[in-house]
Order: structure tokens, then C-alpha cells, then sequence
């Protein structure tokens, strides 16, 4: 699990506050995970950006929609300091897309900055 979540106390975290409740075993549920992480579609722009690039959190949102054929709203942007961080996947305890909760933090900047992948 390193490549997907880097670092054990995130994996426990994981594991603790969602794989319990899954009702499948650990081997089973980490291994949806991996295949979800495999399968995940992360739209071109986003896969290795070259140079800087703005963009608002909505449209980086819609883009993952629309590359993952998931229910509007399943994917969220993370931006400390309005800048691009990562992108939250919301699932059904089934692990099929569904739109985000209330409870999962929005970005609220109204642009956010991509920086580039060396």
C-alpha cells in the first residue's frame, strides 16, 4: 500500500476509520483499494503538468467526473493556501462513486495554482 498511501499511521487510519466497517477482511479491502487506485482515470492535465496552470476547483472536479463516469460531486479538490493539493474520491461503503458528503471539506478558493511535476 506505500505507492497509494505513503506511510503506515495513514494505512492504520485507513484501515481503522473505514476498512471496519467494510465487512471485508484486511487482504480484501486494501485490495478493492488497489484496484480502484489502478482503474482511477486522472484526466491528462493533471497526470504530470509540465508548467504552472490555474484552474478553478469546480472545473478540476468536473474534469475527474467526467474522465471516472462518476456521479457529480464524487471528487473534491484539496487547496491549503489556494494552492492544488490533491483530489478526494468519495465512495459508497460498496466502493462505487457517490457525491461527496457535507462533511467533506470543499476548496472554497476561487482559483487554485497547479504546480509543475519535476
Amino acid at each position: 500500500m506505500m505507492p497509494i498511501m505513503p506511510g503506515k499511521a495513514l494505512i492504520q487510519h485507513e484501515w481503522e476509520k473505514h476498512g471496519t466497517c467494510s465487512g471485508m477482511s484486511v487482504q480484501d479491502y486494501f485490495g478493492a483499494i488497489e484496484k480502484l487506485y489502478n482503474g482511477l482515470e486522472v484526466p491528462p492535465e493533471f497526470k504530470k503538468p509540465a508548467t504552472s496552470a490555474q484552474a478553478s476547483p469546480v472545473a478540476i472536479e468536473q474534469e475527474f467526473v467526467a474522465a471516472n463516469n462518476a456521479p457529480k460531486g464524487a471528487f473534491r479538490v484539496s487547496c491549503p493556501q489556494d494552492e492544488f493539493s490533491a483530489v478526494e474520491v468519495c465512495l459508497s461503503k460498496d466502493l462505487q462513486y457517490q457525491a461527496c458528503p457535507n462533511t467533506v471539506r470543499e476548496c472554497r478558493a476561487q482559483r487554485v495554482e497547479i504546480r509543475p511535476v519535476p
